[in-house]
């Protein structure tokens, strides 16, 4: 180790040069021919004194550094050690402090791994318990509105029409229980008696889903919160009673909700608060235009009418618009 081989060093020159007593004697013989030399030889005496003192401190710290010649080694290894430390941790000794502390949280959290698992999979069956619970009820419920929007609109049909046809909401369980719960709503539909019941989606014709529509509104009318509804094709199909029985069904509908129905029934558009006649006419460079406008009168709305139930306006077209008019005001 370099400081030892540094002490050991001075000791040893201290030891081989000439000593300061020898040099002192000699300087006191001559004092006794010049006494002026006597101030020398004192300090001369005194300097031999203090390197005395001196080699025997070298000594004690010499025997104190050999007692244990890795030591500094060791500290030199550590300071190194603590700077790395350092530039890996936020660059200083407390923010590795903190980060070993935060290290021994997670450290401690991990020991108890078991006993994490198995409060989670408590705290898992107990909220599973819960959503089994509340799905139940939920298909509970669903069952019922089920079985009476299936009667309800079954027997909205028969006026429409539609009579023998049979419309049905079935529950289908889901692979996994989730947030919408443990089932899905399935419609489905037969027009004619005798006929299985097959998806609404895949088994209903254009007309007839129209009036489908028309009646799951109305028999939903209170819970739905549409505020427009628009209708195409209603009519499809019908004329005469069943026309009329939808006329009355989409003016209730009208009177919560603004309904928009496109009909070439002068019975459903008698219900209407609002006429609005679609003309198409030819217009500039051979090209037709198609202009919208409201009869808003109810001479216009009846010659309307008739003309759209005998394709001319007759007394007799035009009497029976009215009536259809003061019925549906009625």
């Amino acid at each position: 180790m370099r400081l030892t081989e540094l002490t050991q060093g001075a000791r040893e020159d201290l030891a081989a040069a000439e000593g300061p007593a020898q040099a002192a004697a000699r300087v006191r013989a001559a004092a006794e021919l010049d006494p002026r030399l006597l101030v020398l030889a004192e300090r001369l005496e005194g300097a031999g004194e203090e390197l005395r003192e001196v080699t025997e401190e070298l000594r004690r710290y010499g025997e104190t550094v050999d007692a244990d010649p890795g030591r500094l080694e060791q500290v030199e290894s550590r300071l190194a050690s603590l700077e790395e430390v350092k530039k890996r941790f936020g660059g200083s000794l407390e923010a590795a402090i903190d980060e070993r502390d935060r290290l021994r949280l997670e450290v401690g959290a991990g020991e108890d791994l078991e006993g994490a698992l198995a409060d989670a999979a408590r705290e898992v069956a107990a909220r599973r318990a819960t959503l089994e619970a509340v799905a139940g009820e939920l298909t509970r419920l669903r069952r019922q509105g089920a079985e009476r929007m299936s009667r309800e609109v079954s027997a909205e049909l028969a006026g429409l029409r539609l009579a023998g046809a049979v419309f049905e909401v079935g529950l289908e369980d889901r692979a996994e229980l989730g947030a919408n719960g443990a089932e899905l709503a399935v419609m489905r539909f037969s027009a004619n008696p005798g006929e299985p019941l097959g998806l609404l989606a895949r088994v209903a014709s254009g007309g007839e889903l129209a009036r489908l529509m028309l009646a799951i509104k109305t028999v939903g009318a209170e819970a739905d919160s549409l505020p427009t509804l628009v209708f195409d094709e209603v009519d499809a199909g019908i004329g005469g009673e069943a026309a009329l029985q939808v006329g009355v069904r989409l003016a209730a509908l009208g009177a919560g909700k603004q309904v928009l129905v496109v009909t070439h029934l002068a019975q459903i558009a008698a219900y209407g608060d609002h006429h609005l006649l679609v003309e198409k006419a030819a217009g500039p460079q051979g090209r037709n235009l198609v202009a919208v406008r409201e009869i808003g009168d109810s001479a216009g709305r009846a010659a309307e009418l008739a003309r759209m139930m005998s394709g001319g306006v007759t007394e007799k077209a035009l009497a029976r618009a009215h009536e259809l008019l003061e019925a549906a005001r009625g």
